[in-house]
């Protein structure tokens, strides 16, 4: 049975969703788990226009409305930042923040079941703080969340 990998969209501003996107254009990716990105619908569908992939951006507020096929991008989306909030390539707050938000997101559907195993994407280490990361991780190791970090979707 294909587990549910919940992948954030990393760096909103950054190379992330597009690196998000070229990924899930293999449909090995889709044979192996059912991959949910965390982020904001409206950044990925601009990614997807970056890398020219043909694909459906399907946003979802919950783990279990995803569909999970090739073709179909399931988005948890959380609605924080438009493309017209960022600049391509520029470091800021915003997008920053939204990083952080969306890791925290997956960790929570993580730490509820929701989703079997996370995956980091792309995240800007300056707009970012890595001492935000650095923390959540060490709270999350002490409250045993059991959260399992992937380089890849088959186990």
């Amino acid at each position: 049975m294909r587990k549910i990998l919940g992948i954030t969209m990393g760096d909103p501003a950054g190379v992330g969703p597009e690196i998000t996107v070229k990924a899930l254009q293999d449909p090995k990716v889709y044979e192996s788990c059912k991959p949910l990105v965390v982020g904001d619908a409206a950044i990925l569908e601009r990614a997807c226009g970056f890398v020219g992939a043909k694909c459906t951006i399907h946003p979802v507020a919950d783990p279990s409305e995803g569909l999970y096929e090739h073709g179909v991008i399931d988005i948890l989306d959380l609605g924080l930042l438009r493309p017209e909030d960022l600049a391509i390539g520029q470091v800021s707050a915003a997008a920053g923040d939204a990083a952080f938000r969306y890791v925290r997101k997956v960790i929570e559907l993580a730490m509820d079941g929701k989703v079997d195993a996370t995956e980091p994407s792309g995240l800007s280490k300056t707009g970012a703080s890595t001492m935000a990361f650095a923390v959540a991780a060490v709270l999350l190791l002490a409250a045993g969340a059991g959260v399992v970090l992937l380089r890849r979707c088959a186990e």
